[in-house]
């Protein structure tokens, strides 16, 4: 199913700051509330889907991405930004949208 399932969340929400504590401490580097890795992690513990018949299972990273899906179906994302949300495994230079 190529349905969006709910409203987007913009690159200056700050609601995760409690993923971004948690993140800090976990990986030893300073991570902040507006990163997309802090809004994954909020999304999946605030977002109550469960009832709706919805399942939260792949995101749109960026706007690109989005453009890309509305025009050929595809989740797809280009390395630069899985490397710059800290999506991308830098130990073999792999990401999986």
């Amino acid at each position: 199913d190529n349905a969006l399932c709910d409203t987007a969340i913009l690159y200056s929400d700050q609601r995760a700051v409690s993923e971004a504590q948690a993140l800090t401490k976990k990986l030893g580097m300073r991570v902040t509330p507006d990163t997309l890795l802090s809004k994954l992690l909020w999304v999946e513990r605030n977002w109550n889907v469960s009832g709706t018949g919805r399942e939260r299972s792949r995101a749109l990273i960026g706007a690109a991405d989005w453009i890309c899906f509305k025009l050929c179906g595809a989740r797809v994302s280009d390395p630069t930004t899985a490397t710059t949300t800290s999506l991308a495994d830098s130990s073999d230079r792999s990401y999986s949208v």
